[in-house]
């Protein structure tokens, strides 16, 4: 989460928006070395895998927006929150960890 964030600050000091359609690439390159950055740090995170996952569902999902049921727009939207808390999981077990041993 701190990784994306200055990659905002770094990249949006670089390159402003013209309007609002251009988010995608702000929220790109951020998204991109968030996963980037925690991928080296912490390979058995899996970060570029969970990104994928989190891609692969997420067009899936919209792909599919016109013929979904309710219980599969459920499926999808479960599957992303438990993916996030694990990954939320797994830092705060490391953060604890580097205090505790520090």
């Amino acid at each position: 989460m701190v990784v994306h964030e200055l990659a905002h600050q770094w990249f949006g000091n670089l390159v402003t928006m013209e309007w609002w359609d251009d988010l995608w690439l702000n929220e790109g390159f951020a998204t991109w070395m968030e996963t980037g950055i925690c991928a080296k740090l912490h390979p058995e995170w899996n970060m570029w895998y969970v990104l994928y996952l989190f891609f692969v569902l997420l067009l899936l999902l919209l792909r599919g927006l016109t013929r979904v049921t309710a219980a599969a727009v459920v499926v999808v939207v479960v599957v992303v929150v438990v993916v996030a808390v694990v990954v939320v999981v797994v830092v705060v077990v490391v953060v604890v960890v580097v205090v505790v041993v520090v």
